[in-house]
């Protein structure tokens, strides 16, 4: 059920700028909610039910004012959403005169009500997923997804991206529901099934949860966040399932987080040079031919300081161990955006 309480004032306002003639506009049960005449709101019309009833627009004459409650001579036209009157609007005066703009007049009606509909549909469907993220009971859930015509026994995902405004999100996310979660980062909600390419093409820092049921969403939703972490140019769409080493250092602290970097990359957190070349060169897989290209250096310039940050580190960039700690340290840079800690522009 619609109710036009809040809508009825803009559709009166809307056509009184279009028709000089007096304007009602009624919900399901035939009670005026809103009127260019405001001490006609409230009351009862009864041609309304009957304009309803039939899904017809109906012309009020004399005989139908002398035996029908509240009405006047005029037209009425049920307004029809999905197939569903939910009211009507009335407009006074010669029928024939009214004739000749009333399916204009219908179908604005329509057309702003509909707007409306999507709109509440979306800041409600919204709200939801916001309370989904905090954690709802699977009654509550249940409850919600039905009231909003949502599959609760679906699998859903949620992705996070970051560094954008919202007019971006609608303008690149047009069926997906989204929320805004802190100031430039949305929350959206996915189908489990659905593709997730078109996320590669946006450029943009996303990281992505695990399927689970929307009762269980907050779980995806923490990965989501937990994947966002790792996101850098080099790898700026992330998803959780791809981590590994990664969730050892989930727990660790900003401090401890400090120290470890500090006493495994020792005096290379001073050379912000010799330490992007050592990131670059244990976060990705380029050959060093492509490493070389990226940095803008010669092979050879590359090779010799490969060389110094060996020897700055005192055991060789291939060393099992040594580079294990060194891959967790980058990792503990990116989670806390340690970069000014090490002198390494990001």
């Amino acid at each position: 059920m619609y109710d036009l309480h809040i809508i009825g004032d803009q559709i009166v306002r809307e056509l009184g700028q279009l028709i000089q003639e007096q304007i009602i506009v009624t919900n399901q049960q035939g009670m005026i909610k809103a009127s260019t005449e405001p001490e006609r709101v409230g009351s009862f019309h009864e041609g309304s039910l009957l304009a309803m009833r039939k899904k017809q627009i109906l012309h009020m004459k004399q005989s139908e004012v002398e035996k029908l409650q509240g009405v006047r001579p005029g037209m009425v036209f049920p307004i029809i959403i999905q197939n569903e009157p939910i009211g009507v609007i009335g407009v006074t005066g010669d029928p024939k005169h009214i004739s000749q703009y009333g399916m204009l007049v219908k179908r604005l009606a329509e057309m702003l009500i509909s707007d409306f509909i999507h709109q509440r549909d979306h800041v409600q469907k919204e709200q939801f997923l916001a309370q989904l993220l905090q954690g709802m009971s699977e009654k509550e859930v249940r409850r919600g997804a039905k009231e909003l015509k949502m599959e609760a026994a679906q699998l859903y995902r949620i992705v996070i991206v970051e560094d954008v405004l919202r007019e971006w999100m609608h303008e690149h996310v047009k069926k997906e529901l989204f929320t805004a979660i802190h100031q430039g980062q949305y929350a959206i909600l996915l189908p489990a099934d659905q593709e997730l390419t078109f996320l590669y093409d946006w450029q943009q820092k996303v990281g992505i949860g695990g399927s689970y049921l929307l009762e269980q969403i907050k779980t995806s939703y923490e990965e989501a966040k937990t994947a966002l972490l790792y996101c850098s140019k080099e790898r700026p769409v992330v998803q959780e399932k791809e981590l590994t080493m990664e969730l050892i250092v989930a727990d660790i602290t900003r401090e401890r987080a400090m120290k470890f970097v500090s006493r495994v990359c020792g005096s290379l957190v001073k050379d912000s040079i010799l330490f992007e070349h050592m990131y670059l060169r244990i976060m990705t897989d380029w050959t060093l031919n492509e490493l070389a290209s990226y940095l803008h250096i010669h092979r050879n310039t590359l090779n010799y300081r490969l060389m110094k940050i060996e020897e700055k580190l005192g055991y060789k960039l291939t060393d099992v161990k040594g580079r294990a700690n060194l891959y967790m340290s980058c990792l503990l840079i990116e989670k806390f955006q340690l970069y000014d800690f090490v002198q390494m522009h990001k």
